[in-house]
């Protein structure tokens, strides 16, 4: 896994990133991160380190206070564990044009 680590720390070297307008939650580190060169640390560090994905999604609602999930690609697997994280958090799958246009409805409603 070092040389795909040290593949993705190069190829993020050399991509531009803009400090982010929203927070950017890295799994490594399951905390917010705002500044290209802390995103581009951390998404390096995801390939040989430990992902702390419950963290991450409790960060996200308890700090964040992210009340709604949105999983992008086929499958599920993202959004069975944020139920198993936190029971009654919807997440809204989107795998295709057809799932995509209900999330987009989905997301235009003002929550309940």
């Amino acid at each position: 896994m070092e040389s795909a680590y040290l593949k993705l720390k190069e190829a993020l070297e050399a991509t531009p990133f803009n400090t982010p307008t929203v927070p950017v939650v890295c799994n490594v580190d399951a905390t917010a991160v705002d500044d290209p060169a802390s995103i581009r640390r951390t998404l390096a560090d995801q390939v040989t380190g430990s992902v702390r994905w419950t963290e991450s999604i409790g960060y996200l609602i308890d700090h964040l206070h992210c009340s709604q999930f949105v999983e992008i690609g086929p499958g599920g697997v993202l959004a069975g564990l944020v139920s198993r994280i936190r029971k009654g958090t919807p997440v809204i799958p989107v795998s295709d044009s057809a799932t995509l246009a209900t999330a987009v409805n989905a997301l235009r409603q003002p929550p309940a």
